[in-house]
């Protein structure tokens, strides 16, 4: 499987999956949930490592974003990204750095 395909996939994946509001109400909403629920808090799971190839260039920045703000994970997965380019590409790679 090429990692074009791959990111593909992912991105249709992740055009599936629901997104939460991202009004102000959603984060009281949120506050509340953890003040309600402080085991919450002491159970985060272990980040998910990811390795983007060819970060520089336009698909994986349209991966990243969906990687980082929790379409692809969930809101409540921390994620490690690790970028991979060739030499030529890091200049452009560090536009996608968030």
């Amino acid at each position: 499987m090429s990692p074009f395909s791959a990111c593909r996939r992912i991105l249709a994946i992740a055009h599936h999956l629901r997104v939460p509001p991202t009004s102000s109400s959603f984060a009281l909403d949120a506050q509340r949930h953890e003040q309600r629920n402080p085991a919450s808090l002491q159970s985060s799971p272990a980040p998910v490592r990811v390795c983007v190839t060819g970060a520089a260039g336009q698909i994986a920045y349209t991966l990243l974003f969906s990687i980082a703000s929790g379409h692809v994970f969930g809101p409540n997965q921390p994620v490690a990204l690790q970028l991979l380019d060739i030499p030529q590409g890091a200049e452009a790679m560090n536009g996608a750095a968030m």
